[in-house]
């Protein structure tokens, strides 16, 4: 029997119920934790017994080491706020995250979320593994290795999927009334996040694929080259863009807008508001969006629709207006918490709703169908 040294077991259970004066997270603000967590001496005895019963019977006593416990206590604590959005993250999948952000990790190219309370594809990233398999944006997850996703956290199902370069990994989908299954091989994802050119008629076109730590900066020498070459228009296609960056989009938002592009609502009620107050383009605008269009890449599409500064076309987006941050823990993991919510120009809270294009199109609409909806605006 792998039995738990008492000694270890004493040091979780004080460190994490008992401890005074200690830092929660990295706040800068102690915060007590039996402040924060005031337990009844009666809730610690039922805690002791509930791990002593598993120390004496449970079948998988083997797998209770003093580590399990201690990141199983901080995943409930996170959990029990029942947001989806908010979690744990082990030093590993710490690490992926980072790997993410800067448009680098080993995967099948999905971006997962939450809808109706099942887990869906946000969007596949292009010429990845999911993306070649055919899964489209707002595909249900249904099971991952033949395991069902229902009872899992995000972060349990995202890690699940994401693994070591070469290796498979068997995802079951549902679509409408339909379900199927791909086998994928996970490989590194590069994420191109910008790329331009021109299509026809002298209109200049930008995808902008996630909001990561570049995507500003390559927004910006794409619009520069396309000014550079004349073009009379612009196109910005942030279909099947998850998000990414709050920071990267604003920034972007500030390319096109002056004056407020978002306000950011926290829970204490305090409101920070982002402007733009020098944009550098001054062309007509089309925005291509579609139900894979969300978070971040949502604000800027309805910021620009709120100045009426872009024509948005294509389906109703994503809804997902909440942020997220990330704090790095001693334990070289981290927590991810939500901690505040987006609120547009005009008052729209994009958790609430979700936006709505100028001209809606049908939801099996081409590439095609997209640029000449464009270029009938743009006459």
């Amino acid at each position: 029997m792998n039995k738990i040294p008492r000694i270890a077991l004493v040091i979780i259970l004080s460190s994490i119920l008992f401890a005074g004066g200690v830092f929660f997270g990295r706040t800068t603000a102690p915060v007590r934790y039996k402040d924060f967590l005031p337990l009844s001496d009666e809730q610690h005895s039922v805690i002791r017994q509930v791990i002593e019963y598993i120390e004496k019977e449970s079948y998988f006593k083997e797998e209770f080491t003093p580590k399990k416990i201690y990141q199983g206590i901080i995943r409930g604590i996170v959990n029990s706020l029942g947001d989806p959005y908010s979690y744990y993250l082990g030093e590993e999948d710490y690490q992926h995250l980072r790997d993410e952000s800067r448009g680098y990790y080993g995967g099948v190219g999905i971006q997962i979320g939450i809808r109706d309370g099942r887990k869906v594809v946000i969007a596949p990233f292009t010429g990845t593994p999911a993306d070649r398999a055919g899964v489209k944006a707002g595909d249900v997850i249904l099971r991952v290795n033949n395991t069902p996703v229902g009872p899992l956290t995000l972060e349990k199902v995202a890690g699940t999927i994401r693994g070591k370069p070469g290796t498979k990994v068997t995802i079951e989908f549902g679509r409408g009334e339909e379900t199927y299954e791909v086998e994928l091989t996970r490989e590194i994802i590069k994420i191109v996040s910008v790329e331009h050119k021109i299509i026809d008629n002298n209109v200049g076109y930008i995808k902008v694929t996630l909001f990561n730590e570049p995507t500003a900066s390559d927004v910006r020498k794409a619009l520069e080259d396309l000014k550079n070459k004349g073009v009379r228009a612009l196109i910005l296609d942030l279909r099947n863009n998850p998000g990414g960056l709050l920071d990267s989009s604003v920034e972007v938002a500030r390319f096109f807008l002056r004056g407020e592009i978002v306000s950011v609502v926290h829970s204490n009620g305090r409101i920070d508001t982002l402007r733009g107050n020098n944009p550098f383009v001054d062309l007509p605008l089309v925005v291509w969006v579609n139900s894979g269009t969300a978070s971040a890449a949502e604000i800027l599409a309805g910021a620009l629709q709120d100045h009426d500064a872009a024509y948005i076309i294509g389906r109703n987006t994503f809804g997902k207006g909440s942020v997220q941050r990330v704090w790095g823990l001693d334990d070289g993991g981290a927590v991810r918490l939500t901690i505040a919510r987006y609120r547009l120009p005009s008052g729209r809270i994009v958790d609430e709703q979700e936006l709505v294009p100028d001209l809606i199109l049908p939801i099996d609409a081409t590439e095609e169908n997209y640029i000449e909806e464009t270029l009938k605006y743009l006459k």
